[in-house]
Formats: structure tokens, C-alpha cells, sequence
């Protein structure tokens, strides 16, 4: 959260200068974001949805609530509930075939001229030495293997942008921002080393059902993609997509009428956004 959340500026930089009663965040986990956005926007109501509770009702602000809800299905909130619906890290848990109707299902949830933001980062790390590529793409395509015996497209959310266009939403805007891993990337780069050497050690035993590799092979391949992404300038890709609902048909695909909050919207996004690859902009300190 903290990572993401930097590499940002912000819990939600779409949220700027947008009119807000209530908001969703779907697939909440242990509320964090929920709950830091509840103390930032003291007069909106927040409601987080998940298939099990992790949050602490005991630190949840007065404005926000935790609810059941599986976005595999429909939520149980009426069309057009929520002026913001959030979604973050959910790419692993949607399959290939259930993206158009989570995107379908966000599209109903959301009131004309309000927002959608999908956060979501990509499960293989890259270096920019090239030559020290090989363990990593072993690794990465071992993991992505595991991923798609269960019918997940890891690199399906690299084109939420279409989907979400596909589906009715105006205005979509992406940016990836390549987040550093290691110790170059300092205190970003060591907790995002971090977090990868816990993804990774965490996968093993999703690996090992490919057959592809023994238990020693695989721990050996990941000591070796850890020397790597901690030796070499390597990095993390963060997808951020922001779509709008239109407001009526003029603003649809097609239409001319979402141009100028086209432009708002882009321009948002992009002033809260730090691109740690920027040395004009690079800031590697983790608060």
C-alpha cells in the first residue's frame, strides 16, 4: 500500500476536484485504503467489499463500513451507487474470461460523470541489463504458467484501457510507472525488493503444479532473481486506468461531448503521479 500509494503522490489522485457522496472500494483487503481515505474526506461515505473481512472495525472511521461482496458477481448495490469505485491488486484473482464482466459490472455500479480507478501491478520484474535477463524470464514464466492453469491472464491487465472502453467509459487514461526494486531504488526500491522476495517465496508451491521445476530448482531460481533484481537497476511496472461514465449519449465513444473532462482527468492524474525514473522528479524515500 505504502509503495503504491508514493509512487502516486496520493491514495487517489483521480479524486481531485471530483464531487463526492460515496465511494467504493472494491476488493477492500484489510481496509487501509479505505480507511485513510474515510480520515482524508470526513463527509463522504466509503463502503469496502470483499469475500472475507480483514479490516478492524475498532480503527475504521464513522464514514466507512466493510460489506460482503464478490465482484465474480453482481454487488449488491443499486446502478449507478457510487461517484468513485477503486480497485487495486485484483489481476491475479480475475480470470481471462471474467474481465469484460467485472468491467460491465464497475460500469453499473458507477453514476454518470463519475470515475473509475483500476491500480494494478504487473507479477514480473524487469532490469535494463539485458544480459542478466534469464533467470528472471525463467522465473516469470514459470509463475505465469501457474497463474493461466487457473485461467488467469497475467498480461490481461496490461489492456484494461480497451476493456473499459468496450464497456461504455469515457475519458480512459493509463499511465505506467515503472517503480525502481532494490537497493538503487532506495527506500522504495528496498521495500518493493522486499515485497517481491515474499511474492516469490510465496508462489512456490503455486509453481511446483506446473511440473516445470523441482522444489530445489525453484528456490534456486528465485535466490538467483533476488541477487539479480538487488544487484542490477531493476524495476516494477504499476498500471493506474482512470475512466469516466458519461453523462449522457453525446459523451459515449463516438461522441464529442467528454473532450474537455478528458483533459482534466488526464491532467490529474499525471500531477499526482511521482516518476521515480524521472531524475527530475525522483524522490526514493518511502513515507
Amino acid at each position: 500500500h505504502r509503495i503504491v500509494k508514493h509512487v502516486l503522490g496520493g491514495n487517489c489522485p483521480a479524486a481531485t476536484e471530483l464531487d463526492m457522496c460515496r465511494v467504493l472500494d472494491v476488493g477492500t483487503g484489510d481496509g487501509t485504503w479505505l480507511r485513510e481515505m474515510a480520515r482524508d474526506h470526513p463527509t463522504v461515505d466509503f463502503v469496502g467489499c470483499d469475500i472475507v473481512d480483514m479490516t478492524d472495525p475498532a480503527s475504521m472511521p464513522s464514514n466507512c463500513r466493510w460489506q460482503h461482496g464478490n465482484i465474480l458477481h453482481k454487488l449488491p448495490y443499486d446502478d449507478g451507487s457510487f461517484d468513485l469505485i477503486h480497485q487495486r491488486q485484483l489481476g491475479c484473482y480475475i480470470t481471462e474470461r471474467q474481465w469484460p464482466a467485472v468491467a460491465r459490472e464497475l460500469y453499473r455500479l458507477c453514476r454518470p460523470g463519475g470515475r473509475v480507478v483500476l491500480v494494478e501491478m504487473e507479477h514480473n520484474p524487469n532490469t535494463i541489463d539485458a544480459a542478466k535477463k534469464d533467470a528472471l524470464v525463467q522465473l516469470n514464466s514459470i509463475l505465469a504458467d501457474a497463474l493461466q492453469q487457473s485461467g488467469v491472464n497475467p498480461d490481461a491487465i496490461r489492456h484494461l484501457d480497451q476493456l473499459l472502453k468496450c464497456v461504455g467509459f469515457v475519458g480512459v487514461y493509463r499511465e505506467t510507472i515503472p517503480v525502481p526494486c532494490g537497493g538503487w531504488g532506495g527506500q522504495v526500491g528496498r521495500a518493493m525488493m522486499q515485497h517481491l522476495q515474499m511474492t516469490m517465496s510465496a508462489g512456490t508451491a503455486t509453481a511446483l503444479t506446473t511440473n516445470r521445476v523441482s522444489r530445489v530448482e525453484y528456490d534456486a531460481l528465485v535466490e538467483m532473481a533476488g541477487s539479480i533484481l538487488g544487484t542490477y537497476q531493476s524495476y516494477h511496472n504499476i498500471h493506474v486506468f482512470v475512466a469516466e461514465k458519461p453523462l449522457s449519449a453525446s459523451d459515449r465513444p463516438g461522441g464529442n461531448g467528454g473532450a474537455g473532462r478528458l483533459n482534466l482527468l488526464r491532467r490529474e492524474v499525471r500531477d499526482g503521479v511521482h516518476r521515480i525514473g524521472s531524475p527530475r522528479r525522483q524522490d526514493t524515500r518511502l513515507r
